[in-house]
């Protein structure tokens, strides 16, 4: 029965990254969508012939590189948000106590007469 490799253990066992070895499953048309697609016997021993061939293995699998991180800027983002709603928030309701103030006028007279 053959034996099914993940590509990130044949990276592994190569000495490679795992972006390195799936660019070069894609160079030789090598079905894979990422580190952790499975690959039959026969396309693991032409990846790893091929990586041999042309000096790519090395005695120690290199650490990925890990990817630059943004989201700070959208939390703070998000954070002053919510502030400016409170803020509004807490306007509205004065509006509304000086709107109900004036609102109970007796009528004949105009708002702001005084007796």
């Amino acid at each position: 029965m053959a034996k099914n490799l993940r590509v990130h253990e044949l990276a592994k066992e190569l000495g490679m990254t795992n972006a390195e070895t799936v660019d070069l499953c894609e160079k030789l048309g090598v079905p894979v969508k990422s580190h952790s697609s499975s690959l039959n016997e026969a396309y693991s021993d032409m990846v790893r012939r091929r990586a041999e061939r042309d000096g790519l293995t090395r005695d120690e699998q290199p650490a990925e590189p890990e990817p630059e991180k943004k989201p700070a800027k959208k939390a703070a983002a998000k954070k002053a948000a919510p502030a400016k709603k409170t803020a509004a928030k807490k306007a509205a309701p004065v509006k509304k106590a000086a709107a109900k103030k004036a609102a109970p006028a007796e009528p004949g007279k105009k708002i702001g007469e005084r007796k």
